[in-house]
């Protein structure tokens, strides 16, 4: 018997099946049971999240193998992409940088523990943990990348979800990825509920005019920038002209940082109604059939 059989069976054969299935089910579950529910704010805490968070990467995608990618990205996603997130996990999984998307939505009086809500490219579980930790109780993942149960696999651009699914959906450090950032706006409007919100954070380059050549060196990715990264709040409002309702949070240092990065990010409400003046088809008049439906899992 091979080690990694070994660490696989034993438990099954030291608890007997039904227990070992319920532990299982547990260990698996982002909140199990009411004692994990009461503790749940404790994951508020960045070292505490940290342990979890790679604790359960090492259970989910080392032991037991889980650790998937998308096979069929559309054109839109930029070249690379896969690639280089996969790298991502060579390094620690915890993200300072998304509390300034993340705990400014938990204020938003709108949203409810019962809220559903999407984050598109989480990369890891640690956004899904935090926001768990506030208490939302009904939120996913989608990832070109996943190893967690609460992970779906899927491109931003072609969104494995009905109309109008979801009360929030929120997009990390992630719209960098593709060449056709409109294409995943209207995503985003679809499946969003009519008064629903956008939540986007991204870096701010001071230096940035639309080509890859004005990020400093030491700032450059290894996946091609080109002309489509944006750069502030007022532009990542402008891919939902028309739709946006009411704008609750706006982070954007603008002239104030000027030798680094930062962070920009902008929290809003949609409406779906579209403007008569637009015919751009930012109100996904796609053919029927490229529609998609909200899997059985979600």
């Amino acid at each position: 018997m091979g080690f990694m059989t070994f660490v696989l069976e034993y438990p099954k054969r030291a608890l007997g099946r039904q227990r070992y299935l319920h532990l299982r089910a547990r260990l698996l579950d982002l909140a199990p049971g009411r004692t994990m529910r009461a503790c749940r704010q404790f994951m508020r805490l960045d070292p505490i999240r940290a342990t979890v968070l790679t604790l359960r990467y090492f259970l989910l995608a080392k032991i037991l193998r889980r650790l998937r990618t998308f096979q069929s990205p559309s054109q839109s996603v930029s070249p690379n992409t896969i690639d280089y997130n996969l790298t991502a996990f060579k390094r620690p999984l915890l993200l300072q940088r998304t509390r300034v998307l993340l705990r400014p939505l938990t204020v938003i009086e709108t949203l409810t523990p019962n809220s559903r809500i999407l984050i598109v490219g989480p990369r890891s579980e640690d956004d899904l943990l935090h926001l768990n930790a506030y208490g939302f109780r009904n939120v996913r993942g989608l990832d070109l990348i996943s190893y967690s149960p609460h992970v779906d696999l899927g491109d931003m651009h072609q969104l494995p979800y009905g109309d109008s699914t979801f009360d929030a959906v929120l997009y990390g450090w992630v719209l960098v990825y593709s060449s056709d950032p409109d294409r995943a706006a209207r995503e985003a409007i679809r499946i969003v509920k009519d008064g629903g919100i956008v939540g986007i954070g991204a870096e701010h380059y001071p230096s940035y005019d639309g080509t890859a050549s004005s990020i400093p060196q030491d700032s450059r990715l290894d996946y091609p920038v080109g002309g489509k990264r944006i750069n502030s709040a007022a532009q990542h409002l402008d891919l939902f002209s028309g739709h946006v309702k009411h704008v609750f949070f706006v982070h954007d240092v603008g002239t104030e940082v000027i030798d680094h990065m930062s962070n920009t990010c902008v929290i809003f409400s949609v409406k779906k109604a579209c403007p008569t003046d637009r015919t751009d088809g930012c109100c996904h008049n796609e053919p029927p059939e490229s529609r998609r439906s909200a899997p059985a899992s979600v």
